[in-house]
């Protein structure tokens, strides 16, 4: 596998520490070896800016709406005095999609944090390692996404 498609502008060295560590630009500029300004430029293009605040929101957020909407439609059946109501059970059983896939969304964001502070972490370490491990990092999360 050729590593230095991956690597050949830093992008992906940039994001994670952008994202997840609350690095300065400055900061992430250095150890990326690019310039600040083509870091903002990098920012903006992937609108990275707005991808950490939507992290920031909706994995506390998210989850407990859709558990009060669900409560909320369980006492909506409950209340249609046996009669089946197709209409809020099809709503239950795109919820509970939701909920899952919200879930399986979590874990496997929560994997690529570790996989983030991790590679990161080895960064200042071992450059060249740090390449090895993250394309293997990347293969595993894909293998998870596919399952």
């Amino acid at each position: 596998m050729n590593t230095e498609i991956l690597w050949n502008d830093g992008r992906e060295w940039a994001k994670a520490p952008y994202l997840h560590q609350g690095k300065s630009i400055r900061e992430i500029a250095g150890t990326v070896g690019a310039d600040e300004s083509t870091l903002l430029n990098w920012i903006n293009e992937g609108l990275w800016e707005e991808r950490k605040r939507n992290m920031l929101t909706s994995k506390k957020a998210q989850p407990e709406r859709y558990y009060l909407l669900f409560e909320d439609l369980n006492s909506m059946l409950k209340s249609e005095n046996g009669e089946p109501n197709t209409r809020i059970i099809n709503a239950i059983m795109k919820l509970t999609t939701a909920i899952c896939k919200l879930e399986n969304d979590d874990n496997i964001s929560s994997t690529l944090e570790v996989a983030e502070a991790f590679t990161s972490w080895l960064l200042s370490r071992d450059l060249e390692f740090a390449k090895k491990v993250t394309v293997h990092f990347d293969l595993f999360i894909k293998e998870k996404l596919a399952a």
